[in-house]
């Protein structure tokens, strides 16, 4: 298994990782025509999206996203369609298109955990990086897209790192549950 590449965050003019999420993705690639392919063994969703807060309000910056399968009977490249006027560029060597200065409003309804300064002793090869791997953490919670709460997390993140030690990092003891649990960015 291996670690996923995490999307980004900007939030007051610094980049945080999205470790959290309580509600729907907040971009859906399948509802702009795009049909994402695992981009490498770090990216099975096959985009990664960087998000920012401006003007108290959430909005896609940036996107990547895979548009070949990795087998030889792949089918040929995704569509890469214009997302809200933005032409993506294409790297048709690596097969994938990135979508670049697009700040497209997104109506998110829910809470996102940010994380920034991460503790590299905490690393684990596998899914998502939980927000309690952060000594930083920021709670951003969206009505229709509109941030309506930023909450300081760290203290909390600092407890929950406190009683992992005891289970040697594992919140549970049943392996497959954790897994799953890794591989999810639910809160």
């Amino acid at each position: 298994m291996t670690a996923q590449v995490p999307e980004s965050v900007i939030f007051e003019d610094r980049e945080f990782d999205l470790c959290g999420l309580k509600g729907e993705d907040p971009f859906k690639p399948e509802a702009h025509g795009l049909s994402p392919k695992p981009l490498h063994t770090a990216c099975w969703r096959g985009f990664v999206c960087t998000f920012a807060v401006r003007d108290e309000r959430l909005v896609l910056e940036e996107l990547e996203v895979g548009l070949r399968s990795w087998g030889p009977d792949d089918g040929g490249d995704s569509e890469s369609p214009p997302i809200a006027g933005v032409e993506a560029q294409r790297n048709e060597k690596q097969g994938t298109a990135f979508y670049r200065s697009m700040s497209l409003p997104l109506e998110f309804t829910g809470r996102i955990l940010i994380g920034r300064d991460f503790i590299g002793a905490l690393y684990v090869h596998m899914g998502f990086q939980k927000a309690c791997t952060y000594r930083e953490v920021v709670e951003l919670v969206f009505e229709g897209g509109q941030l309506v709460e930023s909450r300081n997390m760290s203290d909390a993140m600092k407890e929950i790192r406190l009683r992992l030690e005891d289970h040697g990092g594992r919140p549970t003891e049943d392996l497959i549950q954790w897994i799953e649990e890794r591989f999810s960015l639910d809160y």
